[in-house]
């Protein structure tokens, strides 16, 4: 039997929250499931199949904000049910994202816990801790409950009516609503004279992820859970000779190593007989989170924790994990706790302070550096995510505990790293984690040195007529694409999910589509600009409600929010553009958080006429004269945009569709249309399948639209990571004088995009 916790986050490398995962032969318990989890484990080559079950010490984006990309991601496997538990509201979270978590075939079991242990099927008990805020304890009273509409319901009221067959359907939904709002406001009267139920069928929370039409909004709580992890009993060492003499050979003491009885003879062997020391209680370890100092009092004064002050204790406490900011581990009451544990306790923190910055890009790192050989200018080389943070070391009251270079007390737990756990006797961190990490979930096909040439003639065209271009380029008003995410919803190491950046010269800058990670990618693209960047943000436009384009949207909120508050402002209110739910998600994760989201929500269907309601204010902040949508195919309520700017310059987006005549239509003339290209032409069959497009038919969409450039995204990791085949073939064919598959003119127009990327107005030559 091994068993061993890896560490996946740390924080200092802004790539997920501080998470871990417990391995216990085959089965595998996470404890948090930050945004960009599953990029993540991707880049390390950790698989989470065999999961038996995901803890969340808080209920915030932090520690739940990859729990779309993990259910997508379980999905892909054998795996139909996860088992989730934190603290209370995490229903409440779990139901804003009912809509990024939809799969008829999954199942989420959620669980709010509060004192009682969790008994999971390998053994393992898992021991909750709850730990309150002063600020929630000095409450003279708690806050009243609000009677409100489901923010969801309106939106499920507005796709109705965008259905419905006839004006007496579209009338009657009305009505509905109407009447909706008069009784949320005769509820909202008698709530001081009435006892509503916490749980009904009209005024409940469901499990099943839906809302009744009215509810009671619940209350946020400033609850927090730290973990006591229990490892299953050590099984008993067998004594060789005790076997012997009992007339045991081979197979048998096999059998009684398993704990089975054996037969010799007229006599039964039970395992107990050849015991060299009865069964040992297994280790514990405990994941600490204190994320600020007004939880370090409730954390350190649990009873909880006593048992484990005790040395002689016979039960082996292995290790203390603490997700712990610098702030919280300097204090003097929390160094204290800590000297209180046992010597032979280790104590492993987590958090951007002490930890090494996350090296597990460097398949990313090392083939972005033969991208910026190529060109500098369109592949500029990427910012450190942590530049900005200097790596501090452990506070003086707590340095003394590192006194003994042979055993150190405290230690970083930078990300990768493996502690064992089981056997005892290899208790510790595990000096070569390479040798013990998880299986790869799949090897990349970094090919670069095998479509080098072709890439290389593909930029090298690209590049004189862009110098050509720069030239002849008179309007003030230019734009940037920066590209954040060029991937589909597979996770790759080198391809983020889809996130496109477009800063407008002379006014601000609007994200189309922003995947999980998004955050992270802007943080290695602009460096030390993170901030004034994020200040410019004007607009988030989202394509459909698949998380793999939507799933980054809460981080980018909270930072831009926070930008604004570290220089002293109020964060002016940013627009939203997107599907049905996506509001509701917003205000419903509101009602439960510590982040107060301000935004305007306007659902696509607004945006299909040359006149919309924000047609002004688009001018104003971004310099735009028309922002038009259309449907495309590939789930409902899924659109593509086109955006002209008042200087003339068209851009157009597919975001994910089969190929579209409407889209073509409304992209015509476009400067620059950027269409998803997951598949590549061998896999046709599964692009129509799964409601994607291939190469030949984005050269074919863009060559009905009258395109100048055209920038092929949203590559699926079956492709190749310089996803060129498909040119080869054409170039191959043409070389033959065959034009039947491309002509030279739709080659010309092709530019492949990579993530961090940029593309110039002035450098996107027609």
């Amino acid at each position: 039997m091994r068993i061993y916790f890896q560490i996946i986050g740390t924080s200092a490398d802004i790539n997920t929250s501080p998470s871990l995962v417990l391995v216990c032969d085959d089965l595998k318990i996470l404890f948090n499931a930050g945004e960009g989890l599953v990029h993540h484990c991707t880049e390390r080559g950790i698989r989470l199949n065999n999961l038996a079950g995901l803890f969340g010490c808080g209920v915030d984006w932090r520690s739940w904000g990859g729990l779309g990309d993990l259910v997508f991601w379980q999905t892909e496997t054998s795996q139909k049910q996860l088992n989730i538990f934190g603290p209370k509201n995490l229903i409440d979270l779990v139901t804003s994202f009912r809509y990024s978590l939809w799969s008829p075939d999954f199942e989420l079991k959620i669980s709010e816990l509060q004192s009682e242990p969790v008994k999971m099927k390998n053994g393992v008990e898992v021991y909750p801790v709850v730990v309150r805020s002063d600020k929630e304890q000095a409450a003279s009273s708690p806050p009243s409950r609000q009677m409100m509409i489901n923010p969801c319901f309106r939106d499920n009221i507005a796709f109705a009516k965008s259905e419905a067959q006839s004006d007496g359907e579209r009338a009657e939904l009305d009505r509905i609503m109407q009447l909706c709002e008069k009784n949320v406001l005769s509820a909202q009267r008698s709530l001081d004279s009435r006892d509503w139920p916490e749980e009904s069928s009209e005024l409940g929370i469901f499990v099943s992820f839906d809302r009744p039409s009215m509810f009671l909004a619940p209350v946020p709580q400033l609850h927090l859970l730290s973990y006591i992890v229990q490892l299953p009993t050590l099984p008993p060492k067998i004594d060789a000779q005790k076997a012997k003499k009992l007339g045991l050979k081979g197979a048998d003491i096999g059998k009684i190593s398993r704990g089975e009885t054996v037969s010799v003879g007229d006599k039964l062997i039970t395992p107990e007989q050849c015991w060299a020391a009865p069964p040992q209680p297994g280790p514990c370890f405990i994941v600490v989170c204190c994320p600020d100092d007004h939880y370090v009092e409730s954390l350190v004064s649990s009873p909880s924790w006593a048992q484990f002050y005790d040395p002689k204790r016979e039960q082996i406490l292995a290790s203390v994990v603490h997700m712990t900011p610098m702030s919280v581990l300097s204090s003097a009451r929390y160094s204290a706790w800590i000297k209180q544990f046992p010597a032979s306790t280790q104590h492993v923190i987590l958090n951007r302070d002490l930890c090494n910055t996350d090296d597990s890009n460097a398949k990313f790192q090392s083939f972005f550096s033969n991208l910026v050989q190529i060109d500098p200018k369109v592949f500029y080389a990427a910012q450190h995510e942590n530049s900005h943070f200097t790596q501090m070391s452990l506070p003086s009251s707590l340095s003394e505990l590192n006194s003994d270079p042979k055993k150190q007390r405290i230690i970083s737990g930078d990300v990768g790293m493996v502690y064992n756990l089981v056997p005892v006797n290899h208790m510790g961190v595990v000096q070569d984690p390479a040798a013990a990490s998880l299986p790869h979930a799949a090897k990349e096909r970094l090919d670069f040195e095998q479509h080098d040439q072709e890439l290389h003639s593909l930029v090298c065209e690209y590049q004189e007529a862009a110098r050509a271009h720069r030239a002849s380029v008179t309007r003030a008003n230019c734009y940037d694409f920066h590209f954040l995410g060029t991937g589909a919803a597979s996770a790759s190491s080198i391809r983020n999910e889809a996130g496109i950046l477009v800063d407008v010269h002379g006014y601000g800058s609007f994200i189309m589509d922003c995947g999980s990670h998004t955050y992270t990618q802007m943080a290695k693209k602009f460096g030390h600009n993170l901030k004034s960047m994020l200040k410019r943000l004007k607009l988030i436009w989202i394509s459909h409600r698949h998380p793999d384009h939507n799933g980054g949207l809460l981080h980018i909120l909270v930072e831009r929010q926070h930008a604004f508050e570290e220089d002293g402002e109020v964060a002016p209110v940013v627009t939203i553009m997107g599907p049905y739910w996506i509001e509701g998600k917003l205000l419903e994760y509101s009602l439960i958080s510590r982040h107060r989201l301000q935004f305007n929500y306007y659902h696509n269907s607004l945006f299909t006429s040359e006149s919309n309601p924000i047609q002004d204010q688009l001018a104003t902040e971004l310099g735009i004269s028309s922002f038009r949508t259309t449907i495309v195919w590939h789930c409902r309520d899924a659109y593509g945009s086109c955006i002209t700017s008042k200087d003339g310059w068209k851009i157009s987006y597919s975001g994910d569709c089969r190929p579209s005549e409407s889209f073509a239509q409304l992209a015509y003339g476009s400067d620059v249309m950027i269409h998803e290209a997951t598949m590549c032409d061998a896999d046709q069959a599964l692009a129509v399948q799964k409601n994607h497009s291939c190469t030949c038919e984005v050269l074919s969409v863009a060559n009905r639209a009258a395109v100048q450039r055209v920038i092929f995204t949203h590559f699926s990791r079956r492709q190749d990571s310089v996803p060129v085949h498909d040119f080869v073939v054409y170039r191959s064919a043409l070389s033959k004088g065959d034009s039947s598959l491309v002509s030279d003119a739709d080659l010309e127009r092709a530019i492949i995009a990579f993530d961090l990327m940029t593309c110039s107005q002035q450098d996107v030559p027609g």
